[in-house]
């Protein structure tokens, strides 16, 4: 008797459909022009408490306050510094959007004020690096450092930074997964999980004002040296 051994092949396929980085460009774009949750200085925005330990996560969005400076207008969000006797370290993530082959992200601005609200530092652009954050999701992060506020820090202010195209993070995606094979067998099957695998070609990531975010604020104490 011949026996015939049939590969059965299943083929998982998902109904979503995620929103390209061009198209969430757009719609920020758009929101920033037609929102009236509009404020025309630093003062004016609201600012709210932050608790070492507790990450605070937010989105510039449609509810979110807008900052309207020298005609420009940019998505804002504040936070009052906790008062700490020592040093901070305060983490600031932007995460990445839209699809593999067109993602976007919000690159942030990030500025210190004083009580008066006046800026007493801007953090440097290029101290954002593009990592995994975490829970399969990736994207802008940099942590900056604060010594007993020395220059009286009072807020920290967020909005989101235009960029030109020769400015652009790229991103790679490498995604790994399995394939669910059904072996049959005379009276039955069984189940084989094939290891699968991709890469992206580097990919500029578009500047989209709007976006995820979190900021996490911990008392930094360093190590002493034994």
């Amino acid at each position: 008797m011949v026996r015939h051994f049939f590969l059965i092949i299943i083929l998982l396929t998902g109904t979503g459909c995620a929103t390209g980085g061009s198209v969430q460009v757009d719609r920020g774009e758009e929101v920033l022009a037609k929102s009236e949750k509009v404020v025309p200085s630093f003062d004016r925005i609201p600012y709210d408490p932050i608790d070492p330990g507790k990450p605070a996560e937010f989105a510039f969005d449609e509810e979110a306050t807008i900052l309207e400076a020298e005609g420009q207008r940019c998505f804002a969000k504040g936070f009052v510094l906790p008062e700490l006797k020592g040093a901070i370290s305060v983490s600031i993530s932007s995460f990445k959007a839209g699809t593999h082959r067109d993602p976007s992200i919000m690159y942030p601005e990030v500025r210190l004020l004083d009580k008066d609200y006046k800026v007493t530092r801007t953090l440097p652009h290029k101290e954002f690096v593009f990592r995994w954050l975490g829970y399969e999701e990736e994207g802008l992060n940099a942590v900056l450092f604060l010594n007993n506020r020395d220059q009286r820090e009072t807020f920290l202010l967020i909005t989101n930074r235009r960029m030109d195209e020769a400015s652009l993070i790229s991103s790679q995606d490498d995604s790994q997964g399995m394939v669910p094979v059904a072996v049959a067998f005379p009276g039955g099957f069984f189940m084989w999980f094939v290891p699968t695998g991709k890469s992206t070609p580097p990919m500029k990531m578009k500047a989209s004002p709007t976006g995820k975010m979190r900021v996490e604020i911990k008392e930094y104490r360093p190590q002493k040296v034994k």
